[in-house]
């Protein structure tokens, strides 16, 4: 499998088009709002609440990929292009699976199909807890680093054809426990994010920055090798800087964490 740390020329246009928000009527990028107005962080930076559930595997914080990550985010900060950023704590950095239901208000990506739209976050983490105790899946996932996904997160590919039907086939499950329908199920691309923009910038500023981070991701990550996550986690969360492991699901069911 190949990196590809420089984006290529499709995937650079649609980029800058977000960054400088060529596509939008918004003055600032999605997930940043004034509080109470829904975003994830304010154009200050500063973490709004933004509760939810979702399903991931957390970076192993002894790992070498997990040190990389670390060196690649201080190398963005220390960047002039830190100051349009806020950065997410280290100890949170993840792999998403399955994204649950999350938003303020609660179900802003979607609500699941068979419950009703006065559930509260808990009760309908409470009942995916009780469908996942019906079910197994794997003790874990390999996957690769391999290229940018934007100037702040890491594209990530499951390691091979085995390791791709492992993870979309638990992605299916997910799916079918959380009755979350989304448009993008079979097209989503695995990433490990490490900061959120906080402004939109002109189109050449925003070609400098991809190629500014292009050359900090490869630096760090480009003799990485293959990555072992271990079984999916359930986890809820109030803020994106921190995601509570309520349990995880391997080959001995959903078992809950102390």
């Amino acid at each position: 499998m190949t990196n590809h740390w420089t984006l290529s020329a499709a995937d650079r246009a649609r980029l800058v088009a977000a960054l400088s928000g060529a596509n939008q009527t918004l003055a600032y990028p999605p997930a940043i709002t004034a509080p109470a107005k829904g975003g994830k962080f304010t154009p200050e930076g500063e973490v709004l609440e933004y509760p939810g559930n979702t399903f991931i595997c957390h970076i192993d914080p002894t790992s070498v990929f997990h040190d990389r990550l670390c060196a690649v985010q201080d190398g963005l900060k220390a960047s002039p292009w830190g100051a349009f950023m806020t950065f997410l704590p280290k100890p949170s950095f993840h792999m998403t699976i399955f994204c649950g239901i999350s938003g303020s208000p609660l179900g802003a990506d979607g609500w699941p199909e068979d419950m009703d739209h006065t559930t509260t976050l808990g009760e309908i983490t409470a009942r995916y807890i009780e469908r996942l105790s019906r079910f197994s899946g794997p003790l874990g996932y390999r996957v690769r680093a391999v290229g940018a996904n934007g100037p702040v997160s890491i594209r990530m590919q499951p390691d091979g054809p085995d390791q791709e039907a492992r993870l979309r086939g638990m992605r299916d499950v997910l799916r079918d426990i959380t009755g979350l329908h989304r448009p993008n199920h079979f097209t989503y691309n695995f990433h490990v994010s490490l900061a959120y923009m906080t402004c939109l910038v002109s189109p050449a500023q925003a070609d400098a920055l991809l190629t500014a981070s292009e050359a900090v991701f490869a630096h760090h990550l480009r003799d990485v090798g293959p990555i072992d996550l271990g079984p999916v986690e359930l986890c809820q969360f109030a803020t994106m800087c921190h995601f509570d492991p309520l349990g995880t699901l391997g080959p001995e069911g959903f078992r809950f964490l102390p």
